[in-house]
């Protein structure tokens, strides 16, 4: 337990005892004896024992079990004459019933004007138990789940603790329970929080229709509760029970009963002192705290005090004056939830802890449907960016399979009452999050949005029609991926993104968030579509995208100019022509996996993934960048021959692009930045002035509906925090600033010539910057608001705050004119203002002036106060300048306020700016990541011949697989020769060979090599020559999903159905020994079938297919469209044989079974026996002409 936990901890007082008050500074001679402490917050006495002495503070463990670090220096105490040793707290206990609130100490920190343990003490609200040795309770579990994959929670059956059993498994310091003995784990009163847990709607769990979200509360417990606090705790859970809620009581996040479970459990808090379970801890540490429980998997609702004292009394006062009755209620204080924080919703804002983040990210999916149709929205959270999708899909869902892979989703958001869509979508999650949790939400009917509902929705937050256009549609300035949703018809596109949007209004951040317009559309594996030729067809797909942002910063620019009325229409124009063909190289959810793409098998998820081997980014975005061409790589020749153009200048010049590339190492992650600066200077988050309350309008509701509950909320470490807030200013404009100088050099190294292409096109679309960041650089005294926390504006940078301050410099001369010309005309040089209580500006006249005869007191003047020195007055003219002087004032202070969010308003005006400079450093870092692999010996760039050049081409001359050489136990790796397709080789290599002896490598090495050749990159090879594939099938290993109620043999088929069902003359295949999960024969046929297929039902399409029936081997040797191959091997003896893995023309002889299994250090007699089997199998199966 922390210090500052044991000093706010609630107490029972002791027996006062007689003493004498010691007025000497105490130090180590105070160790062993007695004292007893005054706290003026009770007005009382505790006594307790002085245990240790440490610089200048005393350790005090008082009677009542509680221990407290403090200084009696500057404390009252006293030392205790007559020693009376406290009774034991288990002699003492015994179970009763007790009715009176125990009387508790209470210290007051500073500007805390609520003690957090007064508050919220048990004692204060409800029946105390008290044990003794021989009463049973009945405890619960407290097995908080470890990752929660359920918005819902549970707890197992309860079981019995004795009570000294309970003492003897608690905590060490008497008072504090373990867990599973707090009063909601043992109190009868507190099972509607456990086995009695029922939703708002009293449906328990498991019924149709629960929701987790809400709780059901006695309403005779309510009435029971005494504290206001405490009912304000209890209402927020009842309707945020899915959340752990982070409850602030002055200067402390407190967790009460199982939220306080699952702190202890999961962040490492410790139990405060009582039967109530109770945690907590300070302001500053929320960051860490919050992103402990994010990182398992739960949701973290902070609860703010929303107004001061100050606030409070003059609210009260104010409606007792308008003859508004409030009741117990609404006087309290005012606290409300601030932030609603999932694993998919987090934004990383100034409140957390950045540094000491738990690398969890991915985005937020929703999925609906209607029957094998689709609906999806995904966010990534941090960078504001949504991406939209429908489609139909078929049997095996490899679609939705497809975009769970890729994305990655940390949580899902479902309909709640299709459990078939539940299940698929989320262990489709856990697969590819392997070990880490996934959050799912299940939305119930009354929280799914409609069409029509989120088209509302979004009407409130997304740009209004231009006025001068005279399109009127409420869609016609909305993102174009939006308006084509809503235009085509795309009602379960719209009805994902309607889930997206509830979710994100629960957790307060929808405005925030999709005002920003960062919209993309997900396109399916095969819905791609040929587009029509277009004025931007000489531009390659790379080249087109850093298009689309230059003509974005065309746009917000014209609208600038027209005052936010510019010819929209015609730029969407220009942006579509623009627009690149969608067409990628689809790489589906089974190939991702097997083929170790994005994330490999390996227990850390990296050592030995694709990923890991060409990540070589220096920033965030360019390792999102990458990271999406990887996953979905081009298919365009021209589109792939001018990014490795790129790639092979950067590798050419080595030297300039390293040098390049070094100075993106401190470039932060502005993307991140920008949607955080959004956020800020987001209108609704306007702190309010000083002087004005909430309900000023006598309008209470719709003020706290219209401002963000973040704009009320009283932190204690504001200052502190509102120099993060600049920080994160400084960090964007920095980045920036990195981003144009490594740009500059980028500029004078690669951008010779008139030549075009993706590389001279990032440094020619970077947009012009330097003076819009010397507006903010200069503008504001940044360096002083981040130590300081307030904002000073410099001279014109702030129009409004300059005509105030202009107003009340006149207002301050005025008042010294006036003053001057008194002093000439009552002949007084000694006339001086003076403040008084309540003139701000008294006239003060020495007494000796105001007595003479000859002086006459002016018209209107009013005497205020009278001294045997001096006079003041009250006098009108001056009044009146005064008046004047505070509504100049008043102006400044309201600019003032808002000062700090209109400064992150206006960076964010110019965010189409900023986002083209990061899109052209991130092009830029991600291009320079490929050529850094690409640089490695052994690497050549590949030739992509055209798409129509017919038959397609697949040829390797002594290619391997890239990630090899990156195991630290491969000593060596063996180059391979590989040609399939043209005119010259069968398209399908059947290929046989020894286990163990790299069939499965040279089948994985392939579809690799592919993929990095079209994502751009050099592949390991010598020369590796390729006609572009649309889609790259796998069908390889051997694994059940039992889950799914489906054998290993039943995988393999599904695997196999969609290759025989989406493969085309353009796609590549590999099929590793296929019929190996079923009887020898029926597993022989069905592969024989499917290499017919191949090879005569799909003319040009590439595929390489192991297997060990070397009889459907010899059954394929002389087809035109089939080649044979096998991996080499040397039988040095019976015994043993050395696996050469070179890839050789021909059939294996055998598949050297028993030989592997020799190795595997099988028994002797076990191998013996095999062998015999064997030879006997095979001469049953290949008889002699003697034999027949």
């Amino acid at each position: 337990m922390s210090k500052n936990q044991m000093k706010m901890t609630s107490f029972f007082a002791s027996k006062k005892a007689g003493g004498v008050i010691t007025k000497k500074a105490p130090g180590a001679e105070m160790i062993g004896k007695r004292i007893k402490v005054y706290w003026a917050g009770d007005k009382a006495w505790y006594e307790g024992e002085v245990r240790a002495y440490e610089k200048g503070r005393h350790e005090v463990a008082y009677d009542d079990g509680d221990v407290e670090v403090v200084d009696l220096g500057a404390e009252k105490y006293q030392v205790l004459t007559t020693t009376e040793d406290p009774e034991p707290a288990a002699k003492k206990a015994r179970l009763e019933v007790e009715k009176t609130p125990a009387p508790r100490k209470r210290r007051i920190v500073g500007d805390e004007t609520d003690s957090r343990r007064k508050s919220f003490d048990s004692s204060a609200f409800r029946t105390r138990y008290k044990m003794t040795p021989t009463c049973k309770m009945t405890p619960t579990s407290r097995d908080a789940p470890a990752a929660v994959v359920s918005s819902g929670s549970s707890r197992s059956s309860p079981v019995e603790m004795d009570a000294s059993q309970l003492e003897a498994s608690g905590d060490a310091k008497v008072g504090v329970f373990p867990a599973g003995a707090h009063l909601h784990d043992v109190d009868p009163a507190y099972a509607f929080l456990t086995s009695e847990r029922r939703d708002a709607k009293g449906r328990r769990k498991g019924e149709t229709g629960f929701d987790p979200k809400t709780l059901q509360i006695p309403p005779k417990f309510l009435n029971e509760t005494k504290s206001e606090v405490q009912k304000q705790w209890w209402q927020i859970k009842a309707t945020h029970a899915d959340c752990v809620l982070f409850f602030k009581i002055g200067r402390f996040y407190e967790l009460y009963h199982d939220d306080a479970d699952v702190g202890v459990k999961e962040a490492g808090l410790v139990y405060m002192k009582g039967e109530q379970a109770h945690s907590g801890f300070p302001e500053p540490a929320y960051g860490k705290y919050a992103e402990m429980l994010l990182a398992r998997g739960y949701k973290v609702a902070r609860v703010e005090q929303t107004e001061t004292p100050e606030r409070q009394k003059e609210r009260v006062s104010r409606a007792a004056k308008r003859g508004r009755k409030l009741d117990k209620a609404e006087k309290s204080l005012r606290r409300e939830i601030c932030s609603l924080t999932t694993p998919g919703t987090r934004l990383y804002t100034y409140l957390d802890d950045v540094e000491a983040t738990v690398t969890n990210d991915g985005p937020l999916l929703a999925v609906v449907r209607d029957g094998t149709r689709y609906g999806a929205c995904s966010l990534d959270a941090p960078t504001g960016s949504f991406s939209v999708a429908e489609f139909d899909d078929d049997r095996q869902r490899t679609r939705l399979r497809t975009l769970v892979g890729e994305k990655m989703p940390v949580e899902l958001v479902l309909p709640a009452m299709d459990a078939e869509l539940e299940d698929l979508v989320s262990r489709a999650a856990r697969r590819a999050r392997p070990g880490q949790p996934v959050l799912v939400d299940s939305l119930g009917p009354d929280d799914s949005w409609d069409v029509e509902t989120t088209l509302n929705a979004l009407s409130e937050i997304m740009p209004r029609a231009s006025k001068t256009t005279g399109n009127h549609h409420r869609t016609a300035r909305w993102p174009p991926v939006l308006r084509e949703a809503v235009d085509g018809g795309a009602n379960l596109a719209i009805r994902a993104l309607g889930a997206v949007a509830w979710c994100l209004r629960r957790a307060l951040v929808d405005v925030e968030l999709l005002s920003m317009g960062n919209f993309d559309a997900y396109v399916p594996p095969g819905c791609e579509e040929e587009e029509e030729e277009s004025p931007a067809a000489e531009l390659s797909s790379d080249e087109a995208d850093l298009v689309r942002g230059v003509l974005a910063l065309a746009r917000e620019d014209a609208a600038r100019r027209a005052d936010g009325d510019g010819r929209d229409d015609d730029h969407q124009t220009l942006a579509a022509a623009a627009a690149a063909s969608s067409r990628r190289l689809t790489l589906d959810a089974t190939t991702l996996k097997h083929l170790e793409v994005l994330q490999s098998a390996a227990a850390d998820g990296k050592t030995g993934s694709l990923w890991t081997l060409i990540n070589h980014t220096k920033t965030a975005g360019g390792a999102r960048r990458l990271k999406g061409w990887l996953a979905r790589p081009l298919v365009v020749a021209s589109d792939i021959r001018a990014r490795a153009a790129a790639v092979s200048e950067l590798v050419d010049r080595g030297d300039d692009a390293e040098d390049v590339r070094s100075r993106l190492a401190k470039i932060p992650d502005l993307e991140r930045l920008l949607q955080q600066l959004h956020t800020l200077g987001s209108a609704r988050r306007a702190p309010l002035p000083p002087d004005q309350d909430d309900d000023d309008d006598d309008d209470d509701d719709h003020n706290l509906e219209t401002r963000h509950p973040d704009s009320r909320a009283v932190l204690f470490d504001a200052v502190k925090l509102n120099g993060k807030k600049v920080q994160q200013l400084c960090q964007a404009l920095d980045g920036l600033r990195r981003c144009e100088a490594a740009i500059d050099v980028a500029r004078d190294r690669f951008d010779g010539g008139d030549e075009g292409g993706v590389l001279r096109r990032c440094v020619r679309a970077f947009p012009s910057i330097s003076e819009h960041l010397e507006q903010f650089e200069t503008g504001f005294d940044l360096e002083r608001a981040k130590r300081e926390g307030v904002l000073e504006a410099r001279r014109g940078a702030d129009d409004a705050y300059d005509a105030a301050k202009d107003d009340e410099a006149a207002s301050r001369e005025a008042l010294d004119k006036w003053l001057a010309s008194k002093k000439t005309e009552l002949r007084c040089p000694g006339a001086t203002y003076v403040q008084t209580a309540r003139d701000r500006y008294a006239v003060k006249l020495p007494a000796d002036v105001v007595s003479r005869s000859t002086f006459k007191l002016p018209k209107g003047w009013v005497q205020k106060s009278k001294s045997q020195k001096f006079v003041s007055f009250s006098v009108p003219q001056v009044l009146d300048l005064v008046a004047d002087l505070e509504r100049a004032e008043k102006r400044a202070q309201a600019a003032k306020v808002d000062q700090l969010r209109s400064l992150f308003a206006a960076f964010d005006s110019r965010r189409s700016r900023w986002d083209l400079a990061v899109k052209c450093v991130a092009t830029l870092d991600a291009l320079l990541s490929l050529a850094h692999v690409s640089r490695r010996d052994g690497f050549c760039k590949p030739q992509i011949l055209d798409d129509d050049s017919a038959p397609p081409v697949l040829r390797v001359t002594n290619g391997a697989h890239p990630c090899l050489e990156t195991s630290s136990h491969i000593t060596q790796v063996v180059g391979n020769d590989l040609s399939l397709g043209g005119s010259d080789d069968p398209a399908v290599l059947l290929l046989s060979g020894p286990n163990m002896g790299g069939k499965s490598t040279l089948l994985r090495h392939v579809c690799v090599s592919t993929i990095l050749a079209q994502a751009g990159c050099f592949v390991r090879a010598d020369e590796f020559v390729l006609t572009p594939v649309d889609r790259v099938f796998t069908r390889l290993g051997a694994s059940d999903r039992i889950l799914d109620g489906q054998s290993t043999f039943m995988v393999e088929l599904l695997e196999t159905a969609t290759i025989l069902d989406r493969a085309t003359s353009r796609s590549l295949c590999i099929l590793d020994e296929l019929g190996r999960g079923t009887a020898t024969f029926d597993g022989a046929a069905i592969a024989h079938s499917v290499v017919n297929h191949l090879a005569t039902n799909l003319p040009g399409c590439r595929a390489l297919f192991a297997t060990h029936y070397h009889d459907l081997v010899k059954s394929w040797a002389d087809h035109p469209n089939v080649q044979l191959g096998h991996m080499d091997c040397i039988v040095e003896s019976d015994t043993k044989v050395a696996f050469l893995y070179k890839l050789v023309p021909g059939i294996s002889p055998r598949s050297f079974g028993i030989n592997v299994a020799r190795m595997a250090r099988l028994p002797a007699a076990v191998l013996d026996l095999a062998k015999q089997k064997s030879a006997e199998f095979e001469a049953a199966c290949n008889p002699t002409p003697h034999q027949l």
